[in-house]
C-alpha cells in the first residue's frame, strides 16, 4: 500500500507498483485522496515510455487463456484459507529488501532526470527515505506523523509559523504503509518528546488505524505524550485546523 501527497508522487508510484507486483506476485494499491487530488490539476514532470521501459521490462504474461482453462478465486476450506492467508503474511513482510532494491533503482534512475526539469524547492529541511520522508528540525520536540496530501498543508502550516516555532517541529511522512514501515519510523519516534499522529480514518470502535501502528512500535513505559488527530473526514483540510493541534 502505497500512499501519494501530490500528482507528481501518484505518478511515480504507479510507476513503482507495476514494478513491484511484477516482481513480487501481488497486488499493490496506490492511495490517492478523492477529490483533492483526483480532481485536481498540477504540472507534472512525466517520465517518457523509453524511461519507464528500462525498469518495467517483464512481459505480462496473460492470467487467463481459453485453451487452458483454470479456476481462479476458488474457494478454500478453513484449513487451506487459514495456511494461504499467514503464507501471505509472511511472504509480505520478507518483501522489503525487494521493495528497498527495486525503490533505489527507480530513484537512481529517475531522480536525476527530473531535477534537471523541475525547480525544486530546497528552503524546507528534508531527508527522503525508502518509505517515509522527513521535513523539519534535526531534533524536534514535536513529531507530527501523517499520510497523504495532508502533508502540503501540514509544510504549509509549519513555514508560516516558521520564526515562532517550526524550530521544533518535524513532519514525518508515511509513503509506505504496507508493510508497515516501523523499522524506519522508529528513529523518528525516539528523538521527540510529543507526537501527533493525524489520521483521515475514524477507528471505528477502536483507535484510528495510523495511531494504533505508531503507538506499537513506542517501548512499554515510554514517557513521550502520543495524540491522536482525526481531520478531513469527507471533507477538506484547512490549515486553521491543523493548527489548533
Amino acid at each position: 500500500m502505497l500512499w501519494a501527497e501530490d500528482i507528481q508522487e501518484a505518478i511515480e508510484q504507479h510507476w513503482l507498483a507495476f514494478i513491484l507486483s511484477q516482481k513480487l506476485r501481488l497486488p499493490v494499491m496506490v492511495n490517492i485522496d478523492g477529490f483533492r487530488l483526483t480532481h485536481a490539476s498540477e504540472p507534472v514532470i512525466l517520465p517518457s515510455a523509453k524511461v519507464i521501459h528500462k525498469l518495467l521490462t517483464n512481459k505480462i504474461k496473460p492470467v487467463l487463456d481459453v485453451s487452458q482453462p483454470q479456476t481462479t478465486g476458488w474457494f478454500a476450506l478453513p484449513k487451506d484459507y487459514h495456511r494461504q492467508r499467514l503464507n501471505l503474511r509472511k511472504f509480505i513482510g520478507r518483501s522489503w529488501p525487494i521493495i528497498q532494491k527495486t525503490n533505489q533503482q527507480l530513484n537512481n534512475l529517475w531522480q536525476p532526470i527530473k531535477q534537471e526539469l523541475q525547480n525544486a524547492d530546497q528552503s524546507f529541511p528534508y531527508c527522503q527515505g525508502l518509505a517515509v520522508d522527513y521535513y523539519g528540525s534535526k531534533y524536534p520536540k514535536t513529531l507530527i506523523i501523517a499520510m497523504g496530501s495532508i502533508i502540503g498543508e501540514l509544510r504549509e502550516a509549519i513555514k508560516k509559523h516558521r520564526s515562532m516555532r517550526s524550530q521544533d517541529i518535524g513532519i514525518l511522512k508515511i509513503k509506505i504503509y504496507r508493510p508497515f514501515p516501523g523499522d524506519e519510523i522508529l528513529p523518528y519516534l525516539d528523538k521527540a518528546s510529543k507526537i501527533i499522529v493525524i489520521d483521515r480514518a475514524p477507528g471505528l470502535g477502536a483507535q484510528p488505524p495510523l495511531f494504533s501502528d505508531i503507538k506499537s512500535y513506542l517501548p512499554a513505559g515510554h514517557n513521550k505524550q502520543i495524540v491522536s488527530t482525526i481531520i478531513g473526514l469527507g471533507g477538506d483540510i484547512k490549515l486553521k485546523e491543523i493548527n489548533k493541534k
